[in-house]
């Protein structure tokens, strides 16, 4: 933008004369002066701001203005200049910008002076553009205002009708127009203009907005009959544009028009109407005015033309390039010009073209095409022909690619059913889009099926384990035969004549005929060995015999004699399929060892450490080295094998934790016998406090399961994982320390859908991902059995002890059968010599027995509740509740008649410990809530001990 000084003749002389004297300081630094208004009105676009210096030291223009200073405190963000989202006075484009910062609503404040000198003249009007600029993120306020330093001792008092608030990252924008200056600025020679900033109140977060000023302009007229010294006492007009170009408008269509832009036009002192003429090309208006393509005139009021926005719009009438100016004219002052550009481009249609007639119709092709008669004025990138079996295909169905371009084209589909009704079009894309010839309709030729077989073959089995069997198949007089196998139930489907099916050996991997019936075999073979299959389990087949003459669709099945046979395979015995002891020299690489790397190539490749990790009673504890992970890097794995599907696979092994990542990371994890990106079990660790981490385990990745309990880092810990999968779905479980026996559940577990379930698990892998944790592994074991993985020889356990209580005397009335021996508890705690078949309670309490058959235990009896003499054995039952059944959160106890003291409730679990005990103060009645949310799902058994007498009741959780 630049300034405009309106004068006489004689003064633009001086003025010159004194520029020239004073250009070689104003290039090191400019004193700061008032602009006098005696000159003419003052005019500021800011369009040589970019070259003024910091303070307004120097720059076209910079003279009049100062940085502000506090008053007494605000303002109190005032550099000259800032950037970003630094508080204080910025350079906008063509424009000054104020930004006041902090997150405390009238704390902060930004602004700059301007120095004016009214001498010989009354102070008018003043005038402005503002915008909002966003700032960063949030929606805090600001307010913006303008002060005059007309107050006591030249405080700053705020100019009436300035005041604007702005919200961050809500732009918005506007003019401030015909202001009253103050009449104490009337022959001011020391008049100050304070453009301000301050935050204040509304929004909730982030940062403040941006307050953008532009086309400022300042009037004044002169003292009747005291001009000034340098003024013969009358001012020229001035007309006030906000731009001399706007943006070029890009190309357009002939006959559409463009998006619009605008400028501003304002004036002083006018003395006739500003005239508006657009450029050939292009449209303009004012306010809410039809577009037009002529002129517009203004006319200004009192000799004053306020801040008007004119809109302008591209409108070509040929395809061509535009260059031309708005002309801005009039009022007394020099003509003025905005620069508009433009091209216009010819219109563009849709191509035309027609579907051509479907011919050469053969049982899986055909040949269609279409010829596309004008490419719609851009050209034709794509084109040839879809089809479906239903009505309206495109693109997004089966389809051709033949070229580009207009003309006739030939399209030749294949891969189609015999005897099937296909719908075809020709298509064409060019610039505007896709469009589609006329639908054509044909059917493919049938197939002749070859002759049905009359004979039935059969079928043996042989050679059967706990994972495979033989099949022998034999007679029947089709060329070929199909063999259906299902679990656990009868063949109970059918394959259709003129239908391939797929095969595949591995049970549940060939193609499925009807629900749970999968081809293992399809061919003129007479053997075939299925395999994937699972011990102690029943398996039925089917075998078909069919002709197809070697020709697609002409296959012809004997359905009404099938030859079937069935097995059950024995229970598969359990094995070691891998350990791992790190018996190697301390320094070598795993990759050196039999381990593959299959990510991160050899960065931070993964290396022997010096010492082996230990853990009392785990059968690979202290054998050999182990391995170390430092950083994210190679990630290794070795292979094993293969487990199928519905066998547990148990891995184990030691690990020792430094550091880990808050966010966690999964260290290892197994995977199918191709290992490729399916990683199966995951095992997890991260940080959870100062010195302590959480195991973690999953599935497949998708989502974790933490323990609850944390563990010290640099301590070793034996992890043990279980995965479960088949075509119902995935369970993986970790334990923590266990015991030499299976625990009933582990310490996390995550359950995922069929569609995570892997063909089989055959891989083991060692992971260092990019939140890899700094650990040491060692001993690890995978098997298919839990007492194999820990070296523990399984056992039976006994039955779970029945006792029956009379009196004080508890007896187990389902003695086992062999050498067993009892374990009695109180509260959950183990009974001194309490290992006999009985038991007489000396004290009150809940009583469970575990019967033992060398190192294997039953599960606990349920809890038997005792009281003895001494205790009110009075069982209570007037107005007793206990709810909701089942409880969830909360257990709601009441009962009336309790008499005068304490209450004691107890909750106990069927091993009979001691989960929760309250107490609480009885007058007579007992309403209690217990808070049980924290405790595991299942049943418990409820003692509530009152002055009157007791409660006991079996409750459940879920």
């Amino acid at each position: 933008m630049r300034h405009f000084y309106r004068s006489h003749a004689y003064r633009h002389g001086l003025l010159a004369l004194a520029l020239a004297l004073l250009l070689p300081l104003l290039a090191v630094a400019q004193t700061k002066e008032p602009y006098r208004l005696s000159g003419g009105n003052y005019t500021e676009r800011y369009d040589a701001i970019a070259a003024w210096a910091a303070d307004f030291a120097s720059g076209q223009g910079a003279a009049p203005y100062q940085a502000a200073t506090p008053s007494p405190v605000l303002p109190s963000q005032n550099k000259v200049f800032s950037s970003g989202t630094g508080s204080g006075v910025q350079k906008g484009s063509e424009s000054i910008v104020l930004l006041a910062t902090g997150s405390t609503d009238g704390q902060n404040a930004a602004a700059f002076d301007l120095l004016l000198d009214f001498s010989g003249t009354r102070a008018g009007i003043l005038s402005l553009d503002w915008a909002s600029v966003s700032n960063s993120t949030g929606n805090r306020k600001a307010t913006f205002s303008i002060q005059a330093n007309t107050g006591a001792d030249g405080t700053f008092e705020e100019l009436a009708g300035t005041t604007v608030e702005i919200t961050n990252n809500d732009p918005t924008n506007g003019a401030l127009t015909s202001i009253a200056l103050p009449s104490a600025f009337d022959g001011k020679a020391d008049a100050r203009l304070r453009f301000f900033l301050i935050t204040s109140s509304g929004g909730t977060t982030g940062s403040r907005p941006k307050m953008s000023l532009d086309n400022l302009v300042i009037t004044s007229t002169p003292t009747e009959g005291e001009p000034g010294t340098t003024d013969p006492g009358t001012t020229a007009p001035a007309v006030a544009l906000s731009k001399t170009s706007l943006p070029d408008f890009g190309q357009v269509e002939v006959g559409a028009v463009s998006a619009g832009q605008s400028f501003t036009v304002s004036g002083e002192n006018l003395s006739g109407d500003i005239t508006i003429t657009p450029a050939a090309g292009f449209e303009i208006r004012v306010g809410d005015n039809a577009f037009a393509c002529c002129a517009i005139t203004l006319g200004p009021e009192e000799g004053s033309l306020a801040s008007t926005t004119v809109e302008v719009r591209f409108a070509p009438g040929a395809a061509e390039a535009f260059t031309g100016s708005i002309e801005v004219s009039g009022g007394g002052d020099e003509a003025q010009a905005v620069a508009v550009t433009g091209t216009g481009i010819a219109a563009l249609y849709p191509a035309t073209l027609t579907s051509a007639t479907v011919t050469e119709i053969t049982t899986s092709s055909a040949v269609a095409g279409g010829t596309i008669a004008s490419d719609g004025g851009s050209e034709v990138t794509a084109r040839g022909v879809v089809w479906s079996t239903e009505v309206n295909p495109t693109t997004a169905d089966s389809k051709t690619a033949d070229g580009t371009g207009s003309g006739a084209f030939t399209s030749t589909i294949s891969g189609l059913m015999h005897s099937t009704v296909y719908y075809v079009r020709a298509y064409a894309t060019n610039a505007v889009g896709t469009v589609y010839g006329q639908e054509r309709t044909f059917t493919t030729a049938a197939v002749q099926l070859a002759a049905e077989p009359t004979t039935a073959p059969e079928i043996a089995i042989s050679e059967v384990t706990g994972a495979s069997l033989l099949l022998t198949l034999s007679g029947g007089d089709g060329a070929k035969r199909l063999v259906l196998a299902r679990q656990g139930a009868a063949v109970d489907a059918s394959p259709a004549d003129g239908t391939a099916y797929a095969a595949n050996a591995t049970f549940r991997q060939g193609q499925e005929v009807g629900t749970g019936n999968f081809v293992v075999y399809n061919g003129t073979g007479t053997e075939v060995e299925v395999t994937g299959l699972r011990g102690a389990s029943e398996y039925h087949f089917a075998v078909f015999a069919y002709n197809d003459n070697d020709t697609e669709f002409a296959q012809n099945y004997l359905t009404t004699a099938v030859g079937r046979a069935s097995a059950t395979t024995p229970e598969a015995a359990g094995f070691v399929a891998f350990e791992e002891n790190f018996n190697y020299a301390a320094g070598e690489l795993l990759t050196d060892n039999g381990w593959a790397a299959h990510s991160g190539g050899s960065t931070n490749a993964i290396a022997v450490a010096s010492e082996g990790l230990s853990y009392e009673g785990y059968p690979s504890s202290g054998i050999g080295n182990s391995a170390s992970f430092t950083a994210s890097g190679q990630d290794v794995n070795r292979s094993f094998e293969a487990i199928g599907p519905g066998t547990p696979v148990y891995a184990s092994f030691l690990v020792n934790v430094a550091t880990a990542s808050s966010g966690g990371d999964y260290f290892l994890h197994l995977g199918p016998s191709s290992l490729g990106t399916t990683f199966r079990n995951r095992v997890y660790v991260r940080a959870s406090s100062e010195g302590k981490v959480q195991f973690g385990i999953s599935g497949s990745g998708s989502e974790q399961a933490y323990t609850t309990t944390e563990y010290n880092v640099n301590t070793t810990y034996l992890l043990v994982t279980k995965y479960v999968f088949d075509e119902t779905g995935t369970t993986a479980t970790l334990y923590v320390n266990p015991a030499g026996t299976e625990p009933a559940a582990g310490q996390a577990e995550l359950a995922e859908g069929a569609d995570k379930s892997p063909s089989d698990i055959g891989t083991i892998a060692l992971r260092q991902g990019s939140g890899s944790p700094v650990l040491t592994i060692d001993g690890i074991r995978v098997a298919t059995d839990y007492s194999l993985l820990l070296g523990v020889e399984a056992c039976q356990a006994p039955a779970t002890p029945t006792v029956a209580a009379q009196g004080m005397e508890l007896t187990v009335t389902n003695p086992a059968e062999g050498t067993v021996s009892y374990q009695w508890y109180l509260n959950g705690t183990a009974i001194e010599g309490a290992t006999g078949i009985s038991y007489t309670a000396t004290e009150a309490g809940s009583y469970s027995v575990i019967a033992l058959a060398g190192e294997c235990s039953s599960e606990a009896s349920a809890a038997q509740e005792v009281t003895v003499t001494g205790i009110q054995d009075k069982l209570l039952k007037k107005g007793v509740a206990v709810y909701p059944v089942p409880a969830t959160d909360r257990l709601r106890i009441q009962a009336g008649e309790t008499g005068q003291g304490t209450a004691t409730i107890r909750l106990y679990d069927l091993l009979g410990r001691q989960v929760l005990t309250r107490q609480a103060r009885t007058s007579g009645e007992l309403d209690i809530v217990l808070e049980v949310r924290s405790l595991r799902r299942g049943t418990y058994v409820l003692v509530v001990e009152t002055p009157q007498g007791f409660i006991t009741r079996k409750v459940m959780l879920q």
